[in-house]
């Protein structure tokens, strides 16, 4: 903190508080729960796909749901 004091004393001055966080959490980076609702969303069937084909339409058309319906509330 010492390094920048300035910076430090402006977000005292509007009350922020600080994340503790490490630089690449997974709680930062959207994609990984876009992909945890994805996979989600493919294993509700709780079916084993019989060709790659069958599972790439499940993942697209799950993708196609979760888009319209989550995709802003990340």
């Amino acid at each position: 903190m010492t390094k920048r004091p300035r910076l430090h004393k402006s977000h005292k001055a509007a009350r922020l508080e600080y994340a503790h966080h490490p630089s690449r959490s997974p709680d930062l980076n959207l994609i990984e729960n876009l992909w945890e609702i994805l996979v989600c969303a493919v294993n509700k069937n709780i079916r084993q796909y019989s060709t790659v084909q069958e599972l790439k339409e499940a993942i697209a058309k799950c993708w196609d749901e979760i888009l319209s319906e989550n995709l802003f509330h990340l």
